[in-house]
C-alpha cells in the first residue's frame, strides 16, 4: 500500500509539472521578446537573472 501510494505521488507530481509548463511557455515567449529588444541592447541585467525571475514568478503564480 505504501509502495502504490509513493508511485501515485510521483505521476501526480509528474502530471501537475507537465501542465504547468505548458502555461508558462506562451508567458515566456512574450517575456524573453520584450527583454530581446529592450533589456539585452541596454545591458540592465543579464539573461540569466531574466530566466530566474520569471520562473519563480510564474511557478508561484500558477500554484496559487
Amino acid at each position: 500500500m505504501g509502495i502504490q501510494n509513493q508511485q501515485f505521488g510521483v505521476f501526480l507530481l509528474l502530471i501537475i509539472f507537465g501542465t504547468v509548463i505548458e502555461q508558462m511557455v506562451p508567458v515566456f515567449v512574450a517575456q524573453r521578446t520584450l527583454y530581446e529588444a529592450r533589456e539585452r541592447p541596454s545591458k540592465t541585467y543579464s539573461w540569466q537573472v531574466f530566466l530566474c525571475s520569471c520562473l519563480i514568478i510564474e511557478v508561484i503564480w500558477n500554484s496559487v
